[in-house]
């Protein structure tokens, strides 16, 4: 039904706004991300989506990822960035042999971490609507087992935002249809009693 020509689809940037002001999907996501850091040795926990003009951390855990993510945006390149737009995982063990995104490893490095991972959040049609990621302040920060609470993870905040995605295009939607349709006259009645 959307399609990037289709005049009267939904507006992307509305349903990210929408998304925002949901706080049962908040709590959850910063519940989730709270987990994550508790269950990993992870310095910082995010989650990244796409947002109509550039990706949003939606949700934080632990001091390192805001600062960290805010370099990713403003090169547009990172390993978070790389995760939520391809839909492929991406495991950095050492930053300071990455050769990938830049200087974005450098300054991960001189932050104090050496290692991240990221896990891409699908969407129904088969994209990526964003990633969790996880930052580690020491080499090889995370084990098997620490991907596997993640790669279970990544679904579950995946399917939340995408069921929230769906009631916000709902509205959206329901919204522009009252504003087609013409007001019923209120002297008028089809049936007589």
């Amino acid at each position: 039904m959307n399609t990037e020509n289709d005049t009267n689809a939904y507006d992307n940037g509305l349903v990210i706004e929408g998304l925002m002001g949901i706080q049962p999907l908040e709590r959850f996501l910063q519940a989730l991300a709270d987990a994550a850091l508790e269950m990993t040795r992870a310095a910082g926990v995010g989650l990244t989506i796409e947002g109509a003009s550039r990706p949003l951390t939606v949700i934080s855990a632990g001091a390192a990822a805001l600062s960290l993510d805010e370099k990713q945006y403003g090169q547009n390149d990172g390993p978070r960035l790389h995760g939520a737009r391809t839909g492929e995982e991406v495991v950095v063990d050492d930053m300071l042999t990455e050769t990938r995104w830049g200087d974005y490893p450098a300054y991960a490095a001189a932050t104090g971490i050496h290692s991240c991972g990221s896990f891409p959040l699908s969407t129904d049609h088969g994209g990526t609507a964003g990633a969790l990621n996880v930052y580690g302040q020491a080499l090889h920060a995370f084990v098997a087992m620490d991907f596997q609470l993640l790669r279970s993870l990544a679904p579950r905040a995946s399917g939340a935002i995408t069921r929230t995605q769906r009631l916000v295009i709902s509205e959206q939607l329901a919204t522009q249809s009252r504003r087609r349709l013409p007001p019923a006259p209120s002297s008028t009645r089809p049936w007589a009693w």
